[in-house]
C-alpha cells in the first residue's frame, strides 16, 4: 500500500480576526481522500474558530491527527473540529 501524509503548521496564534488559519487549512480541499493530514499546534492553546471549521469539513475524507505540546490543548482542538466549532466543553 503506498499512503501520503500532509503537514498543516499551526504553531502560530492567529491574531484577532486573522485568517492565517484559514489560509494553512485551505490545503485540505485539494488533499486526496484518505491522506494523513498532521495539524501542528506546538504550545498553542485556543483553537480558531476557522480552524474548527475547516478540520470538520474535511473529517470524513481524510485521516487528521493533531499534534501539540499540551494534552488538554490537543483535546480542545479534537473537539472543536468533531463539532466543527470551538465553543466546547462549556
Amino acid at each position: 500500500m503506498i499512503t501520503g501524509a500532509v503537514t498543516v503548521d499551526l504553531t502560530v496564534e492567529p491574531e484577532l480576526l486573522d485568517t492565517r488559519d484559514r489560509q494553512k487549512l485551505a490545503v485540505l480541499a485539494v488533499c486526496p481522500d484518505g491522506v494523513r493530514v498532521i495539524v501542528d499546534i506546538g504550545r498553542r492553546q485556543f483553537v480558531s474558530q476557522d480552524a474548527a471549521f475547516f478540520l470538520h469539513e474535511h473529517d470524513h475524507r481524510l485521516d487528521i491527527e493533531i499534534h501539540g505540546n499540551d494534552p488538554a490543548a490537543v483535546l480542545r482542538y479534537v473537539q472543536a473540529a468533531r463539532v466543527g466549532g470551538w465553543a466546547v466543553g462549556a
